[in-house]
C-alpha cells in the first residue's frame, strides 16, 4: 500500500482512483447492511438524508462518482506534472480516509456479528 501511495505516475493515480471507486462503492454496501440492524446511523452528514432512498444513494455513491473519475481519467494526459503530484496528495489523502472508514465498518460489522451471538 505504501508503494502505491509514493508512485506518482499517471498508471498510478489511474490504479489509486479504481481501488478509490472500489472502497466508496464497499462503503456504500457496508452502510446499506448496517444500517438495517437497526444499531447503527448514518454519521455522513451529507449522507443522512439520501441512505433512506437506495435508489439515489446508488446515484450519489456509485454512478456520479464513477462519471467523474471516468472524466478524470480522460484527462490525466493533459496535466501538467506539478498538478498531477498535487492529484496524487488529493487521491491519497482520500484513500487514506476511505480506508479508516472501511476498517471501521468491519469492526461495526464484527462488533454486531459478536451481539447476535451473546445470550438474550
Amino acid at each position: 500500500m505504501i508503494k502505491l501511495l509514493k508512485d506518482l505516475s499517471i498508471d498510478k493515480l489511474r490504479d489509486k482512483l479504481t481501488l478509490l471507486y472500489i472502497l466508496n462503492a464497499v462503503d456504500i454496501v457496508f452502510t446499506f447492511g448496517l444500517l438495517k440492524t437497526g444499531l447503527f446511523k448514518e454519521i455522513n452528514s451529507i449522507m443522512v438524508s439520501v441512505v433512506d432512498d437506495p435508489f439515489l444513494s446508488i446515484i450519489i455513491k456509485l454512478i456520479i462518482p464513477a462519471l467523474l473519475i471516468i472524466y478524470i481519467l480522460a484527462k490525466l494526459e493533459e496535466l501538467p506534472n506539478g498538478n498531477l503530484k498535487l492529484c496524487h496528495i488529493c487521491v491519497n489523502v482520500v484513500l487514506i480516509v476511505y480506508t479508516l472508514i472501511t476498517i471501521m465498518h468491519i469492526s461495526y460489522f464484527c462488533l454486531f456479528l459478536y451481539t447476535l451471538s451473546l445470550p438474550n
